[in-house]
């Protein structure tokens, strides 16, 4: 059975790894084919039939403000009205600060950002020979419980892709996607589905949603086990598995390969500051490969680890992106397209999709490491922005990273800097601030004392505060979900709570 799901898995990724590979020989002519698709598509919608011209390189920068309005009218109506299709889902951007933003998936944008997954899938069947022999846990996000004035489902995009894998994948998954419709069913028994199985493959975002489940399992295993004891179990576990379970959850520390035996790799991102996420990782692995994790957004899909190592080449095939070097001014001049990069470069990028928007500013910054025949290999490295301004003094977000570990703390999604309201100072936030010593605020504020020559000056004239500890405030939670990509900065401080 193994190896006819394995063929079958194989087979029907195939043609989409190969138009990949043709893609990324000549992305150019993949470009101007793609961009006459989406003009001749969004030209009839509500929002660009009177905009938009044949010539891409005539159209403007973008940026969410552009589109908030149409898209808030689009929510009402259940019906996008950037590229005139009816919604299929609405999903939360997980990086959203402040009031989030949701984004209408439709018919054609799924077929565009669902081209990179097949690619991915495919080269993983190539590269691990015992993938899909065992069954794969993907931490997705449970449903919302969530719906439009129309009904139209909201929710995190790997929701919406759970719900979609092809059937013959999701059966070797751990979960079943019905099990993610009820969260508080998901919450209640994921860890049961979890430990029934002899697990060969985890994919996760972010690191973090892998060490919180771990946290969970060391918390919950005892009960767990209780249940897939019972006689009436619907997980149908053999007393060998549960004795082997025991025995590895009584230790007083375990590894994933520990506890699960035939696990052969983790897919995660591994750039920026989910390296440091990581390193907290990897002891807890065993012996388990990382691979990349697609780099991606809810308004698009970009690369395709092909290699194990960090980044992937850019698909020509699954959105128009463009790029603007670091230190460039932000204006359309300026745009580079794929084939136009400089190895070893950092770029912004700038999306054209299905969705209907056009030269869009995601702020996101990738760095070009090599080309794949001729689209550039990129990770993402960083969101542009990552400098707080405390007027006189900039401090950078890697200042803070490299300060905030120094320190001995551990860096997470639930530790963030911002800039004190009314002076010029750093505060401080965590979810448990009395975890917090005096002596780690002292070296972080020394170390970037010793990093930056500007914080130094003003902080020995007694012109930069002390660094401020604080609480998140309850309405910023949600901007800790572990599946946005990880950054310590806010440029704005707050209302504490």
């Amino acid at each position: 059975m193994f190896h006819f799901v394995r063929n079958l898995a194989y087979i029907g990724t195939k043609f989409a790894f190969y138009q990949f590979q043709r893609q990324a020989k000549n992305p150019k002519k993949t470009f101007d084919e793609l961009w006459d698709k989406n003009f001749k598509f969004l030209k009839n919608s509500p929002f660009w039939s009177e905009k938009i011209k044949p010539d891409l390189d005539q159209m403007p920068i973008t940026t969410y403000s552009d589109y908030k309005d149409k898209l808030e009218e689009s929510l009402k109506l259940g019906r996008n009205l950037l590229n005139g299709e009816d919604v299929l889902f609405w999903a939360q951007s997980a990086g959203t600060t402040g009031k989030r933003k949701l984004f209408p998936l439709t018919k054609t944008y799924q077929s565009q950002f669902q081209k990179v997954t097949p690619v991915f899938v495919h080269n993983i069947i190539r590269t691990k020979k015992s993938f899909l022999k065992d069954p794969a846990l993907y931490l997705a996000s449970a449903s919302m419980d969530e719906y439009s004035e129309k009904g139209t489902e909201i929710g995190f995009i790997s929701y919406f892709n759970y719900k979609t894998i092809p059937g013959l994948l999701q059966k070797k998954y751990v979960w079943p996607s019905s099990l993610l419709e009820n969260k508080e069913k998901f919450y209640h028994f994921k860890i049961h589905y979890v430990l029934s199985k002899n697990i060969g493959a985890i994919f996760s975002v972010t690191p973090l949603s892998i060490l919180e489940l771990k946290k969970e399992i060391d918390l919950r295993w005892r009960d767990v086990l209780q249940d897939l004891r019972a006689q009436d179990s619907p997980w149908q576990v053999s007393t060998k598995w549960l004795i082997h379970l025991e025995k590895t959850l009584s230790r007083p520390s375990w590894t994933f390969k520990e506890l699960f035996p035939h696990l052969d790799f983790i897919c995660c991102w591994k750039s920026s500051l989910c390296h440091y996420q990581l390193q907290e990782l990897k002891p807890l692995l065993g012996d388990v490969d990382c691979l990349d994790a697609i780099y991606s957004a809810t308004e698009g899909w970009v690369n395709v680890p092909l290699d194990g190592d960090i980044g992937g080449p850019y698909h020509p095939g699954s959105h128009i992106v463009e790029f603007i070097k670091v230190g460039e001014e932000i204006i359309k001049e300026n745009l580079l397209k794929p084939w136009e990069l400089e190895i070893g470069q950092d770029y912004e990028v700038f999306f054209t999709t299905a969705m209907g928007m056009i030269r869009y500013r995601l702020f996101d910054i990738v760095h070009c490491k090599g080309f794949y025949y001729q689209t550039p290999i990129l990770y993402f490295k960083s969101k542009e922005g990552s400098q707080i301004s405390l007027g006189l003094v900039t401090v950078g977000e890697d200042e803070l990273v490299a300060a905030v570990s120094m320190s001995g703390m551990t860096l997470n999604p639930k530790t963030k800097f911002a800039p004190a309201k009314g002076e010029m100072g750093l505060v401080f936030y965590t979810d448990d601030p009395e975890s917090v010593t005096e002596e780690q605020i002292k070296k972080i504020h020394q170390t970037l004392k010793e990093q930056n020559i500007n914080y130094k000056i003003y902080a020995d004239k007694n012109q930069l505060k002390e660094i401020q500890v604080a609480r998140w405030p309850k309405d910023y939670q949600h901007i800790l979900h572990a599946q946005t990509k990880p950054r310590i900065i806010l440029q704005t401080s707050p209302e504490r709570d």
